[in-house]
């Protein structure tokens, strides 16, 4: 998957929202984990469906239907949004 695409085809919203089949997922994962813009994008977005939740509580809102990577891959996309995050905080600083 190309950057155009994930941002045309709003690929983040639809990975984080597990809208995704597991081509398509297999796909956006291999490129936002090298493209920054992306994974700020998701985890962006991430964020905000949290804090919708939080702040709509009830049965409107659906539980997240986000995908479950397995162990080892959950725990580095973790630790590639904190550095990631890390990184834009300095640069705004």
């Amino acid at each position: 998957m190309n950057h155009e695409f994930a941002i045309g085809s709003k690929a983040a919203e639809r990975y984080v929202l597990g809208e995704m089949n597991e081509a398509e997922r297999d796909a956006y994962e291999e490129h936002f984990f090298s493209c920054a813009v992306c994974a700020e994008e998701v985890k962006a977005t991430d964020e905000l469906l949290c804090t919708i939740r939080q702040a709509i509580p009830g049965p409107s809102m659906p539980p997240a239907r986000r995908p479950r990577l397995p162990g080892p891959l959950q725990g580095l996309l973790s630790r590639l949004m904190f550095w990631w995050s890390s990184r834009i905080r300095r640069r705004n600083v």
